[in-house]
């Protein structure tokens, strides 16, 4: 199988996503975002049909959506990047 870790931090909070890029030595890789249910994310982006039968889907992998104006997300999620996934 596939060994390592996964560390999360709260994406609202620019400070926990800075110190989480600094100890992961990301530089301005974007991270993605997780959220418990795929009703989480609608005001994270603009989702369409097919975005939405991903995130709905048994292998919910990680769907790139542009980023809504209003979107609860620190701005260092992802640096320079319209989208977030």
């Amino acid at each position: 199988g596939i060994g390592g870790y996964h560390l999360a931090c709260d994406a609202a909070n620019d400070d926990a996503v800075t110190e989480l890029r600094r100890r992961k030595r990301r530089g301005d890789k974007p991270f993605a975002v997780m959220v418990a249910h795929p009703a989480m994310a609608r005001p994270l982006g603009a989702f369409d049909a097919n975005s939405e039968r991903l995130l709905s889907g048994p292998q919910r992998p990680i769907v790139l959506v542009g980023r809504a104006p209003s979107a609860p997300v620190a701005d260092s999620v992802a640096p320079h990047n319209p989208d977030l996934g």
